[in-house]
């Protein structure tokens, strides 16, 4: 997702100074848009295997798993968003916004808004997952208190706040006109006060939610630490250490992906 982001971030740079891509071979035009096809099938695929899988298979059917599916979900967005209009640009040799108009002005301020939102909600239900990870190793005696009513509110609780959180996109972004070029950026009438409000307002959520969940795998994993020398003359450690490294490594994506969307958030 940051990669897409980056190529887009280039093409508005190459627009503002008047010029169209640096290279307009066709060679380069195929790898670029044969890069941007493999991106999307992967995406769509992938998401919808995990989506599939899932759903059927019952014993796959847990909370951290649900949450999961939610970011699949979510993350459907991006691609099928940006994707086409990226190739649509590369295409005709041109940074235009590929459509003009109302209509175009209303993909615009979506496109950025839905990709927000995207990565918002993945980064929710990570939350969610380390919660739920944390009560099932620190406190697995209230694991009960999951419920299926309170996942599923805290389910559309990832979308309504990631909804809240970026809905000043719709405001600030717009169709913008720089020499011969109709960009989608942030509208040059807007207060710089208000962008920053916007961006800092942003990270200062991301960064307390990088806290949090970093907080909750600590303890996580401190405890199967306890437990893996109190459990060392049996053949339980081997189990202990299995969900250390899971944890591990989804505290790891958990940062990759929080770390990226504070970057780009600016």
């Amino acid at each position: 997702m940051d990669l897409l982001n980056d190529i887009s971030s280039n093409y508005s740079k190459e627009a503002s100074l008047g010029c169209d891509f640096v290279d307009n071979s066709p060679t380069v035009q195929v790898a670029k848009l044969f890069v941007l096809f493999i991106i999307l099938v992967i995406s769509l695929v992938g998401n919808a295997l995990l989506i599939v899988i899932v759903y059927k298979r019952r014993e796959l059917r847990k909370t951290a798993n649900y949450f999961i599916v939610n970011m699949a979900v979510s993350d459907f967005m991006f691609p099928v968003q940006m994707i086409p209009f990226l190739g649509a640009q590369i295409a005709v040799n041109s940074v235009n916004w590929p459509v003009s108009g109302t209509l175009g002005s209303i993909l615009c301020k979506l496109g950025v808004f839905l990709r927000r939102v995207s990565v918002t909600v993945s980064v929710g239900s990570l939350l969610c997952i380390a919660f739920d990870r944390s009560i099932a190793v620190m406190w697995p005696m209230k694991a009960r208190l999951i419920t299926p009513r309170r996942r599923a509110i805290a389910l559309a609780g990832t979308w309504v706040v990631a909804l809240i959180v970026n809905c000043m996109d719709l405001y600030v972004y717009d169709l913008v006109t720089k020499g011969n070029a109709n960009l989608c950026e942030i509208l040059p009438g807007i207060p710089t006060e208000v962008i920053r409000y916007v961006a800092y307002t942003r990270r200062f959520i991301y960064i307390g939610l990088l806290v949090v969940i970093t907080v909750l795998y600590s303890r996580t994993i401190m405890t199967l630490r306890r437990k893996d020398k109190f459990l060392s003359h049996t053949e339980a450690p081997r189990a202990v250490k299995n969900k250390q490294r899971a944890i591990k490594t989804s505290f790891s994506v958990m940062i990759t992906i929080v770390v990226c969307e504070v970057r780009s958030s600016g």
